[in-house]
């Protein structure tokens, strides 16, 4: 059975936080990371076959010719800083290791990621800033949901309160 709001919603929010939580903690200290977006990026334009592995000298090469990834970061990667991009994405369980361990399947989560990355690199305002509002949408609804259960409890104690404290006779007409 089908929920009302897909619970990729709110998983698509979860990495959203996840990402802008990993942009903040690799701000020019994690030279992996960027590597690493650029790759989940990558699976929602060219990864057309799940079934396929992304291997190591694939990797290298799609960064090394990648004309965004050359204009971020500078290109031309070194090998080993591509495999720990793979074994971070692994680890992140953005990605699953292949059994010869020469590359990676993408998971679930991983190309949720990267539909996320590409939203919020786009160049169009509400793609870019749509998490951001729903975030904040969610956030607000879930407040204002507390505020009314603890209304409503206090209502419910109303009656108990007034056993305990005397009621002035001129306020009877609002039902205490």
């Amino acid at each position: 059975m089908e929920l009302p709001i897909q619970l990729k919603f709110f998983k698509k929010l979860e990495l959203y936080q996840e990402l802008l939580s990993q942009d903040w903690k690799a701000a020019g200290r994690d030279a992996a990371w960027p590597l690493e977006k650029r790759l989940l990026y990558w699976t929602v334009w060219s990864h057309h076959h799940l079934g396929t592995p992304l291997r190591e000298d694939m990797a290298l090469k799609l960064l090394n010719e990648d004309p965004i990834a050359k204009k971020i970061e500078g290109g031309n990667y070194s090998y080993d800083l591509v495999i720990r991009a793979l074994e971070n994405l692994v680890q992140r369980g953005y990605a699953t290791g292949e059994p010869s361990g020469r590359g990676i399947y993408f998971t679930r989560d991983g190309l949720l990621m990267g539909e996320i990355i590409d939203d919020v690199e786009s160049q169009g305002w509400w793609r870019r800033n749509k998490y951001q509002a729903l975030y904040l949408f969610v956030w607000a609804v879930a407040i204002l949901g507390g505020a009314l259960v603890i209304i409503n409890v206090f209502e419910q104690l109303a009656p108990i309160g007034h056993l305990f404290f005397a009621v002035h006779p001129n306020r009877w007409h609002r039902g205490y």
